[in-house]
């Protein structure tokens, strides 16, 4: 029960802050953009996804930052012990791989969409040696797997429902492909389409980065506010 009130009161007051400047940012690319209101639903619940997943891993505010590197570079040593938590850290990324290709053309191969989801976790793993929590390989490795877990979920519900992307605002759907990923030319950007504006094509980078600054920065102060609230 603590666990999940840890994580709605992390993850929503992480939504909270972003939402106004999330809206801000789809109503700038829906100007230019034949982005649908679907899509901007699937930007928030992205952008709450992503703080999900800070909170979840223990990511310190910055300000709180002090190194204790507690590293662990042996993989697969507890999986036999502990594989529940393995299976755990896998699942954590599925929701990633499934959303980020559903919601950005752009990130439909395979190699892109593992690649992001990789250099998330790589991130998250870092940042963890100035917290108390341990830069562990394992985690790498089974968030890495689940980002291909959930993109291959992605391939799977586009075959049977495929007009999900276009609802979500994020172009035509893929051509056939195969299960893996596009194949060649198929990168979800035709010749014949048009140039996109900087803001939409970096709309998936943006997003990124203004969740990662409210979770470092802002979100602690409103996050620990919120349990003062409910303590006193």
């Amino acid at each position: 029960m603590l666990f999940l009130m840890d994580l709605a009161i992390g993850a929503g007051s992480g939504l909270v802050l972003s939402v106004p400047v999330l809206l801000w940012l789809e109503k700038k690319i829906q100007k230019k953009e034949e982005k649908k209101p679907w899509h901007t639903a699937g930007v928030l619940l992205f952008a709450f996804l992503l703080a999900g997943i800070i909170t979840v891993t223990g990511v310190p505010a910055i300000y709180h930052f002090q190194f204790d590197a507690n590293i662990n570079v042996i993989p697969m040593v507890d999986i036999f012990t502990d594989f529940s938590q393995y299976f755990k850290n896998m699942l954590l990324f599925v929701p990633f791989g499934f959303l980020l290709p559903l919601l950005w053309k752009r990130e439909r191969l395979v190699e892109k969409t593992v690649s992001i989801g990789f250099l998330f976790s790589l991130f998250i793993e870092l940042i963890q040696l100035f917290s108390f929590r341990a830069t562990d390989i394992d985690d790498l490795l089974m968030n890495t797997l689940g980002t291909w877990g959930g993109y291959l979920l992605f391939k799977v519900i586009l075959k049977i429902m495929p007009g999900l992307c276009e609802r979500l605002g994020a172009g035509e759907k893929p051509e056939e492909g195969s299960l893996w990923g596009e194949e060649d030319g198929q990168n979800g950007k035709g010749a014949e389409e048009r140039e996109e504006s900087p803001t939409a094509r970096y709309e998936m980078e943006l997003c990124f980065g203004i969740i990662l600054f409210l979770m470092l920065t802002l979100q602690p102060l409103l996050s620990g506010a919120l349990w003062e609230l409910l303590y006193h």
